[in-house]
């Protein structure tokens, strides 16, 4: 399945694994990957697919990309307390970035994936 479309977690696909372990931090399954203790993750894209770039081989993102749900980034920009106008600016400026692509093309080009907002 390509990197871009939608997958259930209930499916039969992942119905087959045997065991299902939680790590504390994105950093100790990579390193558990590398060593074998591990057979596969799920894992935030932008961060896996910079660490496989960096495993000399050892390690590659494969299958689709999960959206939603648990899956979803729900990434937010922090700005002080009391700037509503930085506020306002931002946020013009974000939903014309969402509305004429440009959010889509610059997260295509340095994350490899479109991570915009969808809907």
């Amino acid at each position: 399945m390509p990197l871009d479309q939608p997958v259930d977690l209930h499916s039969a696909e992942f119905r087959r694994c045997r065991e299902v372990k939680t790590c504390n931090s994105s950093e100790q399954v990579q390193l558990d990957l590398e060593s074998g203790r591990l057979d596969g993750q799920f894992d935030n894209i932008v961060f896996a697919r910079d660490r496989a770039s960096k495993s000399n081989g050892a390690l590659v993102t494969s299958g689709p990309l999960l959206v939603g749900g648990i899956m979803a980034t729900n990434v937010c920009l922090g700005i002080r307390k009391n700037e509503p106008e930085l506020q306002a600016l931002l946020n013009k400026a974000l939903a014309e970035m969402v509305a004429d692509g440009t959010l889509a093309a610059t997260s295509q080009e340095w994350f490899g994936v479109d991570l915009s907002p969808k809907g």
